[in-house]
């Protein structure tokens, strides 16, 4: 049964989307995805979309300004842009609408949810439902969800600030700093993994086993969310099952491969990732971070208040695994954050306020996933192709471009991103619901491009940056 509860994102649900459009979408286009057949919804029976945006997917953006309020978002930037404030205001009617009926109609507690358009200079946020199944506390845009990997991006980031700073290099490989006289190589883990680099653990071309794919572990957490699991026990999980292949000749999703990546920036700051989490990307003195934490321990009381319960859908039936210990996530997954707040860091990333161009550049370097996409799993491909670069997911389609994307799961969360740069925009979703029968957020995201799509917003942002509908650009228009 527990195989059903979605850890993090595995390889199968990476692929998940891929042809789930193909019979209704009618259009010829670069890439076999769902993004690209979202692109039809405006013209599509919207029952038939089905299956969702790839699993494991990354996104990002530039910056955009904007905090957690109770307050309605400022439409002002609209009148600006010669809308009428009627035009903002029927765009939340309808997205909420859409994020109501998906959650009634899949039985989820909680969905909340976040668009950022160009020239507003506030998100537009959304909550449907209550912090607890049956409940009657309503979830406001203040509560926290789970993000699952989508703390991947964060680590990535950290590990290539500190190669801007001459730290570290990810080409080096991970013994130079895991195999020292002060932190000796763990007696556990197979000697093989000396010859893996830092990079080749951040775009999982490392070949090591995904220890969220064991069946004994995923049955413990199941039983007990609250143990508290060290970045040991992890790894060693992974050195006891045999590696998918040797490193860098294929590409396995690999959660492993970041509790190890934390573990390399541990050695080289001397600090907790908590503490460089804090210092260098989270809370007012960053990016506004102020409502996205991280912790490999219990979180604090006044957070875990905050937090909306989680529930894990096994044959149909919701077990609450709301827990204070995301320990066994650690630097794979351990943050707690909320849609408006992954927008603003989503923004900050891809708009080069993170990472410098050069380290940017290798974020977004991509490897091949798949043989079917018609490329060698493992080796450097293009945007137009798609795949995986360093804690992010890109794909190419009509009539969108380029889609960064990334969704994260826990026992019982799932967390959304996209960032449609030839837009200039990103969505975000969570639920608070981990399980095959209730899983909203593939499509409920396509229907929100294909309402974007025919939204007097997008209209104008076609209009003024001269976009055309059957081009597709290669990069985010200016």
């Amino acid at each position: 049964m527990y195989k059903k509860i979605i850890i993090f994102i595995t390889a199968a649900a990476m692929f998940s989307v891929i042809n789930a459009f193909a019979a209704s979408s009618p259009v010829n286009a670069v890439t076999d995805t769902a993004v690209q057949a979202a692109g039809q919804a405006k013209t599509s029976n919207t029952g038939a979309i089905v299956g969702g945006i790839a699993a494991a997917t990354a996104i990002a953006g530039s910056i955009t300004a904007g905090v957690i309020s109770n307050t309605k978002n400022d439409d002002s930037s609209i009148t600006k842009n010669n809308y009428s404030s009627a035009s903002g205001d029927e765009l939340d009617k309808q997205l909420q609408a859409l994020i109501d009926q998906y959650r009634t109609q899949d039985g989820i507690p909680a969905i909340q949810a976040s668009v950022s358009l160009p020239g507003e200079t506030k998100t537009r946020d959304f909550v449907s439902g209550t912090t607890q199944y049956g409940g009657t506390t309503k979830v406001e845009t203040w509560n926290l969800f789970q993000i699952g990997s989508n703390t991947k991006a964060f680590v990535a980031a950290i590990i290539l600030q500190l190669e801007a700073e001459d730290k570290l290099n990810i080409n080096d490989h991970i013994s130079k700093y895991l195999d020292t006289p002060k932190y000796p190589w763990s007696s556990t883990w197979p000697a093989e993994w000396k010859g893996i680099t830092i990079k080749q653990l951040l775009n999982m071309t490392s070949g090591i086993y995904n220890y969220t794919d064991d069946d004994a572990f995923r049955q413990s957490i199941l039983n007990n969310p609250a143990q508290q699991w060290s970045n040991l026990d992890l790894i060693n999980i992974a050195a006891n099952h045999s590696d998918y292949f040797s490193p860098g000749q294929g590409w396995q999703y690999s959660s492993t491969d970041y509790i190890l990546a934390g573990l390399i920036i541990n050695v080289v700051t001397g600090k907790t990732i908590e503490q460089v989490m804090q210092e260098r990307l989270l809370g007012p003195t960053n990016y506004n971070l102020l409502n996205t934490y991280y912790s490999d321990e219990n979180y604090p009381a006044d957070i875990v208040k905050r937090t909306v319960h989680g529930y894990a859908d096994i044959d149909g039936v919701l077990q609450d695994v709301t827990s204070p210990n995301i320990s066994w996530g650690g630097a794979a997954g351990a943050m707690l954050s909320n849609t408006n707040n992954i927008t603003l860091w989503v923004r900050a990333l891809f708009g080069g306020q993170v990472l410098k161009s050069q380290q940017l550049a290798e974020m977004q370097s991509l490897i091949c996933l798949s043989a079917d996409d018609n490329c060698v799993p493992g080796q450097i491909v293009t945007k137009q192709i798609g795949g995986f670069g360093l804690g992010l997911y890109e794909t190419t389609s009509q009539p969108y471009g380029e889609v960064w994307s990334y969704e994260g799961g826990t026992l019982g969360y799932r967390f959304l991103y996209f960032w449609v740069p030839s837009y200039n925009t990103v969505i975000t979703i969570t639920e608070d619901v981990a399980g095959d029968a209730k899983d909203p957020l593939d499509s409920l995201a396509v229907n929100i491009l294909a309402i974007l799509y025919d939204s007097p917003e997008w209209q104008h942002y076609r209009n003024t940056h001269k976009y055309w509908q059957n081009l597709i650009p290669s990069a985010a228009m200016k």
